[in-house]
């Protein structure tokens, strides 16, 4: 199984998919942030990543929770990869939407929560920690675009500091994660 920052074991988690997506031969696991706001400079360049990571069977994992990251989801499911969703609240009695059952069937998807049974409603403090799960899991982090005072900017500095390999699209607007120690991720060429 994958580990927590800096080798810890992870945390309790509650599971609906297929398990063995979080073993560590079917690394590597890419996760993909998106502020909830993004420039429209960077849409294009993100929709063309999930294509990217779709044709390459590229694994990813993220919370799939703001606009910009559930277009990339519905551009994942078309293919044939596996994919890790990390909603911010319990799974306990969280009905799958009809639009992910045909790659849960597949056993291509992983429903991933460490929340408990009494934490049914996402808020931004359960949104912090799932996002923390995501990269933690994670091998490899790309950053679609985060606001430079926003709660993605700050994972960004904690993975860098955890030795995570931490990407951003490369564009004027993610200056400030690349003075966080960000890589550019230019569209095509990958990490």
């Amino acid at each position: 199984m994958k580990k927590w920052y800096a080798n810890q074991p992870l945390p309790p988690l509650h599971a609906d998919g297929n398990l063995d997506l979080l073993r560590e031969d079917n690394s590597p696991l890419t996760a993909l942030f998106a502020s909830r706001t993004c420039p429209g400079s960077l849409l294009l360049p993100a929709l063309d990543t999930a294509v990217l990571f779709r044709d390459n069977e590229q694994i990813v994992i993220s919370g799939f929770h703001s606009p910009l990251e559930q277009e990339c989801l519905q551009i994942l499911l078309r293919g044939s990869q596996p994919l890790i969703v990390c909603p911010a609240r319990s799974i306990h009695s969280m009905r799958v939407p009809g639009w992910w059952k045909q790659a849960m069937e597949k056993k291509r998807l992983l429903v991933l929560s460490k929340f408990p049974r009494e934490k049914q409603r996402t808020s931004k403090a359960l949104a912090r920690e799932r996002n923390q799960l995501v990269a933690a899991l994670a091998d490899t982090v790309l950053i679609i675009h985060a606001s430079p005072a926003g709660q993605i900017s700050s994972l960004a500095a904690n993975a860098i500091k955890h030795d995570k390999k931490v990407f951003a699209l490369d564009a004027k607007e993610n200056n400030h994660l690349f003075r966080q120690g960000a890589l550019p991720w230019i569209v095509g060429e990958g990490a």
